[in-house]
C-alpha cells in the first residue's frame, strides 16, 4: 500500500519539517484498536520515530504509551505507507512518512504514558469496527485541529475494501477470473460516487464489482459495443452472480483529467476535454444499442422524483429553496416544459474529469460509460464545464474558469449556449 496525500493548505515558499512515524494495525476479529480524542476523531495508535530509534522499537513504545498494550514483536509485519504533505504546526510545511504495520498485542493491559499533547486531546484506547471508525471520522468538521483524519480514514477505507475483496468477492468469482488476478497486489480506487468496488491490480487489470442493476448491465453492454470505436477498457471477463456483476477489464493509459499533473497545465487540460468530446461525436451511431435522449432522461427523472430518490444533500445550494425550485417535482416540470432543441450525437453521459484520461495532451481513454448512448451533445458539454469549474475550485484556481471556458469552446469550434448548459446541469440534479 502506498498512498499520497497533499492537502495543499500551506505556503509553498516556506520552511519544511520532515518526519517519519510508525502506526499499528491491531485487529481482534472484526474490531480494531484505535485512539479516540476528545474531538471524536479516530486514528491508529502510533507516532513519531525518535532520533536514533529503530522502527520496531518505536512501534513497541508508541503502542504501549498510548494504549497500555504490549506488542508481540514476533507478529509485526509491514502493511504499507502514507506520504503526506500539509500545513505544519510549527514549521510551515509538514512532510510526514507514516509506516503502517500489522501486529498483535498481549492480553494484559499496562499503564499508559501520555505526553502533554496527548493528555490535552484526552487520548483513549477504543476497540471499534472499521465502519464505526470511518463513520466517526466522516463526522469530523475541524480538520485544522485534527489534520490526520484524512490520512487515517483513507487507510481505514483501504483495509475495509481489502476485507471485502478477500472475504466476499474473491470466493464468488469463477476460477478463470481468479487465475488472472490472484496473487497480484492491488490498489483501491476511491474516486467517484457509483458505490462500486474497484480494484486495480499490478498486472494492469481492473476489477469492478457492483450490485446487479440496469446501470451495471448497461455498462457491460456499451463496453462491448464500443470496442474498436473508442479508447475504452478491453473486457477480459464478465461474470454475474445474480446479486453482483463482476467486470474484469484492462487499465487505461494516462491520468485522470483531474490529476494534479494534468491540472498543472490548465489550458492543455481544457483543450483535451474539448478534443475528447469531438472524438465522441465522431462515433457512428448506427446500431448503437442505447438511446439516452431527453425522452429517456425525463422519464427516468420523473420516476426518481415520484419515488423520492433525489438526494437533497448532494444538489447545488441554489437549485432549491428561496432562489430556486420549491421541490424536485417543480424542477422536473420546468425541465419537461422547457426542452431545448436536440443536437443528436453519441454521448458519454457522465463526462466529468475523473472519467476522462489524458496522455500527451490528448484523451487516452474514457471510463464509466454505463450512461452512454445516442443523446444530446449538450448534456456532455454541460457536465464537462461544471466538472471543470468544480475541480478548479478544489485547487483554489476558480478565477481561471472564465478564460478556460472560452478556451474550451474555442477548441470545440462552437459558441457557448448558456441556456442549454444550465438546462442539462439542472437535469443532472435529479440523478
Amino acid at each position: 500500500m502506498d498512498i499520497l496525500i497533499d492537502l495543499k493548505n500551506y505556503n509553498t515558499k516556506t520552511s519544511v519539517f520532515k518526519r517519519t512515524a510508525v502506526r499499528a494495525i491491531i485487529c481482534d476479529g472484526e474490531k480494531y484498536l484505535f485512539i479516540c480524542s476528545r474531538y471524536g476523531d479516530v486514528k491508529f495508535p502510533g507516532g513519531g520515530v525518535e532520533k536514533g530509534e529503530q522502527l520496531e522499537e518505536a512501534l513497541l513504545r508508541e503502542v504501549q504509551e498510548e494504549t497500555g498494550y504490549q506488542v508481540d514483536r514476533a507478529t509485526i509485519r509491514k502493511y504499507g505507507r502514507v506520504l503526506e504533505r500539509r500545513k505544519g504546526e510549527y514549521e510551515d510545511i509538514l512532510e510526514m512518512e507514516s509506516l503502517y504495520y500489522y501486529c498483535e498485542v498481549k492480553s494484559e493491559i499496562g499503564k499508559r504514558n501520555l505526553d502533554t499533547y496527548e493528555e490535552e486531546y484526552r487520548y483513549e484506547a477504543v476497540w471499534l469496527t472499521l465502519q464505526e471508525a470511518i463513520e466517526m471520522n466522516k463526522k469530523m468538521k475541524d480538520l485544522e485541529r485534527c489534520p490526520w483524519v484524512t490520512r487515517e480514514t483513507q487507510v481505514m477505507e483501504r483495509l475495509r475494501e481489502e476485507k471485502i475483496f478477500f472475504n466476499d468477492i474473491l470466493p464468488c468469482i469463477p476460477d478463470i477470473m481468479k487465475e488472472m488476478i490472484e496473487g497480484y497486489s492491488f490498489e483501491v480506487e476511491s474516486i467517484g460516487c457509483s458505490g462500486a468496488h474497484i480494484y486495480m491490480f499490478e498486472n494492469d487489470l481492473v476489477l469492478k464489482v457492483e450490485q446487479k442493476k440496469s446501470s451495471s448491465d448497461e455498462e457491460y453492454q456499451m463496453l462491448q459495443w464500443l470496442q474498436g470505436k473508442l479508447p475504452v477498457p478491453d473486457i477480459k471477463y464478465f461474470h454475474t452472480g445474480g446479486t453482483f456483476n463482476y467486470l474484469l477489464m484492462t487499465r487505461l493509459y494516462g491520468r485522470m483529467a483531474c490529476d494534479p499533473d494534468i491540472m498543472s497545465d490548465l489550458e492543455h487540460m481544457a483543450r483535451a476535454l474539448a478534443k475528447g468530446l469531438k472524438q465522441l461525436w465522431q462515433v457512428d451511431i448506427t446500431g448503437c444499442p442505447r438511446i439516452v435522449n431527453l425522452d429517456y432522461q425525463l422519464s427516468k427523472a420523473l420516476s426518481r422524483v415520484e419515488n423520492n430518490l433525489i438526494d437533497m444533500e448532494q444538489v447545488e445550494p441554489d437549485t432549491f429553496g428561496d432562489n430556486g425550485f420549491s421541490n424536485p417535482m417543480k424542477l422536473y416540470e420546468y425541465l419537461r416544459d422547457n426542452r431545448p432543441e436536440k443536437e443528436k450525437a453519441f454521448v458519454h453521459g457522465d463526462y466529468c474529469l475523473p472519467n476522462v484520461f489524458i496522455e500527451n495532451n490528448e484523451v487516452s481513454g474514457y471510463l464509466d460509460i454505463g450512461n452512454s448512448g445516442v443523446g444530446d451533445r449538450w448534456q456532455d458539454i454541460a457536465l464537462a464545464v461544471r466538472s471543470m469549474r468544480y475541480n478548479l475550485e478544489l485547487i483554489g484556481k476558480e478565477e481561471t474558469y472564465p478564460a478556460l471556458y472560452q478556451i474550451f469552446f474555442e477548441e470545440l469550434g462552437i459558441e457557448p449556449d448558456d441556456k442549454k448548459i444550465r438546462y442539462y446541469i439542472l437535469l443532472d440534479e435529479l440523478f
